[in-house]
């Protein structure tokens, strides 16, 4: 009997133990990095900066390294409740105070800092007029997104498939979030889709934690800008064709990738850069798959 209680309570332990991966962040290490407690031992947060998880933020944690002394962690943050400020008429206008460490212009909303994370020092250096529409009220400062005073905001019109990158990961991979679900994208690099950029997502495989895609860089169309060659170019592909493709990619698996309107094709020994004739051999929803002809 005792030893049946011993096992239920080390399973019940367990359970509890791998369910909680969501904190409040206790501080900012020496170092810059934020710190958590998980099961009594500090954490830090590597991947964090000050800016983004303050003390007090809730803060996710999906990669946690365990040392003797201290555990090293990577993490996204808990997205709070956004919300217009009923406090401010809308169209207030605020000036830009500063810089922040990260690049992002800041306000003060009642005498309170407020990050402006959508746009850039060079649209919006110090002393630019500026529009706030959607606000984040945290213990020790605000995230706001805003627009130039002089500018009118534009309803946002993009694809499904197209997110936000929230991070980079450990390995550096860029990672989104797809119905709140950690999505790292293997094969762009940070420097291709920086935090904050778009990635728009057409190969997803799903794991048990998290899950791992293939994706393109993202570009908002302009009024001036023609349609895109995807969007409107209606080529059909069936099994057994034969096309030209042109390599602009690599998987993860190191095949060639091409689109051919719509589909997007692999390809195996193929380069970027090369134009190969491919036979195509199977096809699901819009991802074809083939190989290079003689």
């Amino acid at each position: 009997m005792f030893k049946r209680l011993v096992i239920l309570l080390l399973s019940l332990f367990c359970i509890i133990g791998l369910s909680n991966d969501v904190y409040t962040v206790s501080g900012i290490g020496d170092e810059g990095d934020p710190f958590i407690f998980i099961d009594g031992k500090i954490t830090f947060v590597t991947n964090l900066t000050p800016e983004e998880a303050p003390e007090g933020t809730t803060v996710e944690i999906y990669d946690l390294t365990e040392r003797q002394n201290v555990n090293f962690a990577q993490g996204t943050v808990v997205e709070e409740e956004i919300k217009t400020d009923d406090t401010q008429p809308e169209e207030e206008i605020y000036t830009v105070s500063g810089i922040g460490r990260e690049g992002d212009p800041f306000i003060f909303i009642d005498e309170k800092i407020t990050f402006v994370t959508n746009l850039t020092p060079e649209e919006a250096p110090e002393g630019t007029e500026i529009k706030i529409y959607e606000l984040v009220e945290r213990e020790n400062v605000n995230f706001a997104e805003g627009i130039l005073a002089e500018e009118e905001r534009k309803p946002e019109e993009r694809p499904d498939n197209v997110y936000e990158v929230a991070g980079i990961g450990r390995e550096g991979d860029p990672f989104v979030r797809i119905d709140d679900k950690i999505t790292f994208v293997t094969n762009i690099t940070p420097e291709q889709a920086p935090k904050g950029s778009l990635i728009e997502i057409y190969d997803v495989q799903e794991r048990e934690t998290v899950n791992f895609a293939e994706g393109r860089v993202y570009t908002e169309p302009t009024e001036e800008e023609p349609p895109s060659e995807r969007e409107t170019d209606e080529k059909e592909l069936e099994e057994n064709d034969v096309i030209d493709l042109s390599i602009t990619m690599i998987s993860a698996e190191g095949h060639g990738m091409g689109f051919y309107g719509h589909y997007l094709v692999y390809v195996p020994d193929a380069e970027v850069g090369d134009t190969v004739n491919v036979k195509i051999e199977t096809i699901e929803d819009l991802i074809a798959r083939g190989s290079k002809t003689e």
